[in-house]
């Protein structure tokens, strides 16, 4: 998000930013900024600053203490500011409770459908006010959901 954004103030967190810079030739500090680059996790990131607008894409589904998670960034999130979440939802209840069981994904470590999310964000006060689908998969379906803190 932090490349379309390239003419705002950004704080980028991201566990594997000093990977991304080590294995990926494209993505280099220096052609951003206006981007201030933290590697921490969501978990242990650290900051006195709300912001406006904060943005969970493709990482929610992979945090090791979920709940903490959530806290954080409705904590990093200005009141009446927006939070976009990106999450994969599992579509069929059977298979929830089998990868439940049995780890098998181990990259997704937290295995909820769309209503456990929702609910998730309405009980820490988030108003949910747009609902996206963006991908289709026969165990998860890909949305990004906008809530206003």
């Amino acid at each position: 998000i932090f490349m379309v954004l390239n003419e705002q103030q950004v704080s980028a967190v991201d566990p594997l930013l000093n990977s991304y810079e080590e294995k990926l030739p494209h993505f280099n500090k220096e052609d951003y900024p206006y981007i201030r680059f933290i590697c921490s996790s969501l978990e242990s990131f650290e900051s006195e600053k709300s912001y406006d607008y904060v943005f969970c894409l493709n990482a929610i589904n992979h945090v090791s203490d979920l709940n903490k998670c959530w806290e954080q960034l409705f904590s990093f999130t200005k009141k009446g500011g927006k939070l976009i979440v990106s999450i994969d939802a599992h579509n069929h209840r059977f298979f929830k409770y089998i990868f439940r069981l049995l780890p098998g994904d181990i990259l997704h470590p937290h295995q909820y459908d769309l209503q456990e999310y929702q609910h998730m964000i309405e009980k820490r006060g988030g108003c949910i006010i747009k609902t996206l689908q963006k991908g289709r998969g026969f165990f998860f379906d890909y949305y990004v959901l906008v809530v206003e803190v």
